[in-house]
């Protein structure tokens, strides 16, 4: 045999040979890596941060202790409400339709007015008597709603459990609840500016209250996307409650459990459930939707990168300090910024993952502070209303309802500093700086 046809025959052992020793290493490097993440995951325990459903406490509850049962109940009985005439043209008009023409009827002054509110065309007499026949229809269902406050939990899924099939389903089961209970919470909101319309303000008040408990509910979810629903539901009932102490000349009785879901909108532990969970989520996605090659590649290292960036968020939710706080998130959106300025290249799998999930994770931090600006600015004003009809004039400055308020003034989340107020006219004009100094979130009195 020719020397060049035995330096050929080699080739193939030594391929196999190169194979054998990638092989070697990629089964080497999955083993770490999976060793990493155990390591990983045995410090986030020491931590405190919950791994398990059983350490976030998600045991399931039986249908007739778990509200979402009463909210679902609740919105299937309302869509099956048949008071709306239909118009000349044949159709039924929706809720929906005519809720947004009352609020138009019944704009806040505070609130600046969008083209689209400004060409709404007015609800006639009989429109306004179809609504009044719709919430009479109603009325049952919403009494029934106050069983809500005495139920265990809501939950509109069980977590307790995250196999394979679970994962799968789960999307599936949560989302329409979710739907559902934004959907109720429309319905509450619209109720109580119906109810403030016709002079009602305590029963507009309990549909408020409702509709914050509805919120704050949703506290028992573990998922980052319930979270969002649950700033979307409260923020909702606090536009209602900003629209009737807009209208009110004098301060309303505020009921004990409104005070206390008012309370809870300032629960750090809240938006820490929803980060822990969603943590355990994509572990369990990460866990089971995996061959070895994703694994490797993709799943196992955005893991544990999501677990660091995980760390880092919860000590951002643990620092009540302004400028720490940003600090500890500065290196977050500094990634994000990055990846924004990738779209459309090339990315490493390695981090595509944990770093595309820091959009959600850092626009639910905004969201939540503006739900938290929101709920500040309910408790301000309603002391500031106190205080002029106890002394006939609004004061020149917030320290002088300090008291009210604790002894302490709430510092606006996107500042650190007290929110901005302002006299205007006989009146005022009480903000927060909102995400990069602008004023987009504000509350007035008496314009």
């Amino acid at each position: 045999m020719s020397p060049k046809s035995k330096k050929s025959s080699r080739w193939p052992y030594v391929l196999l040979a190169l194979l054998g020793v990638v092989s070697i290493g990629l089964v080497g490097l999955d083993l770490f890596l999976k060793a990493m993440l155990a390591r990983q995951e045995m410090a986030l325990r020491v931590a405190g941060v919950p791994t398990t459903a059983e350490d976030l406490g998600l045991t399931p509850v039986a249908p007739e202790n778990n509200a979402a049962t009463l909210y679902r109940e609740a919105v299937e009985a309302s869509n099956a409400i048949d008071v709306l005439e239909a118009s000349e043209e044949g159709e039924a008009p929706e809720l929906w339709e005519y809720r947004d023409r009352f609020r138009a009827m019944h704009a806040n002054p505070c609130r600046e007015r969008t083209d689209d509110e400004k060409s709404l065309v007015p609800l006639t007499e009989a429109e306004l008597a179809q609504i009044d026949a719709w919430f009479a229809e109603f009325q049952p269902t919403y009494e029934e709603l106050e069983r809500a406050w005495f139920a265990e939990k809501t939950q509109w899924s069980d977590y307790s459990t995250l196999t394979p099939d679970a994962i799968e389903e789960l999307p599936g089961s949560v989302l329409p609840g979710l739907a559902t209970a934004r959907e109720l919470a429309r319905q509450l909101a619209f109720k109580a500016s119906w109810e403030q319309a016709r002079g009602n303000t305590e029963a507009a008040l309990e549909s408020i209250a409702l509709g914050m408990h509805l919120a704050n509910g949703l506290a028992d979810e573990p998922l980052l996307i319930s979270g969002l629903v649950r700033i979307a539901a409260g923020g909702i009932a606090l536009n209602a409650l900003e629209d009737l102490l807009a209208q009110s000349d004098t301060p309303p009785a505020i009921p004990a459990r409104l005070q206390a879901e008012l309370d809870a909108f300032r629960e750090a532990s809240i938006q820490l459930q929803f980060l822990d969970g969603e943590r355990r989520y994509m572990s369990a996605v990460s866990a089971y939707r995996s061959n070895f090659i994703s694994r490797l590649l993709v799943y196992t290292p955005n893991q544990i990168k999501l677990n660091e960036y995980h760390l880092i968020l919860r000590d951002a939710i643990n620092e009540p300090d302004f400028q720490r706080r940003r600090a500890i998130l500065a290196p977050l959106e500094a990634v994000v910024e990055r990846e924004k300025a990738r779209r459309g290249g090339l990315r490493w799998p390695f981090h595509v993952i944990a770093n595309m999930s820091l959009f959600p994770l850092l626009d639910s931090f905004e969201a939540n502070d503006r739900l938290l600006a929101q709920a500040h600015l309910a408790e301000q004003v309603i002391a500031l209303k106190q205080y002029k009809q106890e002394n006939g004039a609004y004061p020149d400055s917030l320290e002088a309802i300090a008291d009210r308020l604790g002894g302490e003034l709430p510092q606006d989340p996107f500042s650190g500093e007290p929110f901005r107020y302002e006299r205007d006219g006989d009146g005022f004009r009480l903000s927060s700086v909102g995400k990069a100094g602008k004023r987009d979130i504000g509350w007035c009195g008496d314009r």
